[in-house]
């Protein structure tokens, strides 16, 4: 049995976006701080427990107090919970973005983002049910696990991205909904940027069953994966802005196409699906048959309609991990 359509990409946005404000309350809705210190005992929770830094070719070094931002050139972790009450088919998101102090955005134009390479982070997450990560960085590694308190600790190391989204003018129009010809250039971006959410999704399937999947990208909105029982088909879309702002740089140093005299986003769209997930959406089809299903030679893509060759496809004992190539 062949797989097809393992992803078909598409410029209408259908999803939730990761640009929802953080809460004002000091503590929200689902009894977490706004916002995360780092930990100082070891039962404390909603807490970081551990941010590291590894350069590309270097050695680890773990960043000290990673929730305090300093006048100087110093790496944190800013975590909280999203503000979803506008938006009744979300679901509760804990999100976290790994920053330096002196490379904010100013809402336009390029800034540098931090360091680039791999960063690892730990959150304690109380009992906040951590179901699917999303990562704007490609993922490394990732476990979610709970103790007997049914306290959960995420434990994610992630990449450093290229992220190109709406300037703080173009966000109505250009992020939502929306995605208009005007969007399609970058009105601020990141050269290396790193981070993610948490979600919950406790509506129509197992938690349980999702455990331990992920989607990586750097689009501005995207889908889940959407399985189609009948056709044997995994699908998603994703939308994002298709040049950089003209002050990104020398394209060709930093390894990007040009397109009308900017870079082009080097997109990315990268989802790990566990077995028993696949198999649940999939009327609960067994998972040593899921498995069965799943190669690089079993599979074929489409794009906008068309075969798409440039896909990787990697299978673990858990589940099947698969790089669009977009």
């Amino acid at each position: 049995m062949k797989m097809r359509n393992v992803f078909v990409a598409a410029s209408v946005f259908t999803a939730v976006s990761l640009f929802a404000p953080a809460v004002e309350s000091p503590v929200t809705a689902f009894g977490m701080p706004e916002y995360f210190a780092s930990c100082g005992t070891a039962l404390q929770e909603n807490c970081v427990e551990l941010l590291e830094y590894t350069p590309q070719g270097g050695e680890t070094t773990e960043i000290a107090d990673p929730t305090t931002m300093s006048n100087s050139d110093h790496i944190y972790v800013g975590a909280f919970v999203q503000d979803t009450s506008g938006c009744p088919q979300c679901f509760p998101m804990l999100s976290f973005n790994i920053l330096s102090a002196t490379n904010g955005s100013s809402g336009s134009g390029t800034n540098e983002g931090v360091p680039s390479g791999s960063y690892r982070l730990v959150l304690r997450v109380n009992t906040f049910d951590p179901t699917v990560l999303l990562s704007f960085g490609p993922v490394i590694d990732y476990t979610a696990t709970k103790d007997e308190q049914n306290h959960w600790t995420i434990d994610v190391t992630m990449s450093t991205t290229v992220f190109g989204g709406p300037s703080n003018d173009q966000i109505v129009n250009c992020s939502g909904r929306t995605w208009g010809t005007e969007c399609d250039n970058a009105g601020q971006a990141t050269k290396n940027y790193v981070g993610g959410s948490l979600v919950t999704i406790t509506m129509g399937v197992d938690p349980e069953s999702m455990r331990g999947m992920y989607v990586a990208t750097n689009a501005v909105g995207f889908s889940w994966p959407q399985i189609d029982v009948t056709n044997r088909t995994i699908s998603a879309t994703v939308v994002g802005p298709h040049r950089l702002p003209s002050d990104f740089g020398d394209c060709a140093e930093q390894g990007l196409e040009t397109d009308g005299g900017r870079c082009v986003t080097p997109a990315r769209y990268i989802a790990y699906l566990p077995f028993k997930a696949i198999g649940t959406m999939l009327n609960n089809m067994p998972e040593d048959v899921v498995k069965a299903y799943f190669s690089e030679d079993a599979m074929t893509a489409e794009a906008y309609g068309r075969k798409w060759g440039d896909f990787d496809v990697e299978v673990d004992s858990n589940g099947v991990k698969v790089d669009f190539n977009i």
